[in-house]
């Protein structure tokens, strides 16, 4: 069976992107647990979350409309999503 030309990159993406939401919802997990605990350390997470968010959205909204390479921006973004889950894993 012939394998049509660009299908593995396709479905590559796809995976990432799963990959990247079942990441997130460890992250969100993990943060919404750090946040029911209270104190000192719970206002730092939120204030480091949104910092992250508008980050995100900074670097990641111009790239997607200039016609940026989706797959580089979801392994990037996964990347720090694994990053957030190490850092919280050891918290």
């Amino acid at each position: 069976m012939a394998r049509l030309r660009g299908t593995a990159t396709m479905f590559d993406t796809i995976y990432k992107m799963a990959m990247l939401t079942v990441e997130c919802q460890q992250v969100i997990g993990m943060r919404m647990m750090k946040a029911a605990m209270g104190g000192v350390a719970a206002g730092e997470e939120a204030a480091l979350m949104m910092s992250e968010k508008t980050e995100a959205a900074m670097r990641y909204g111009p790239a997607f409309m200039a016609g940026g390479s989706l797959e580089k921006m979801v392994d990037d973004y996964r990347a720090i999503v694994q990053a957030n889950v190490v850092r919280l894993s050891q918290a």
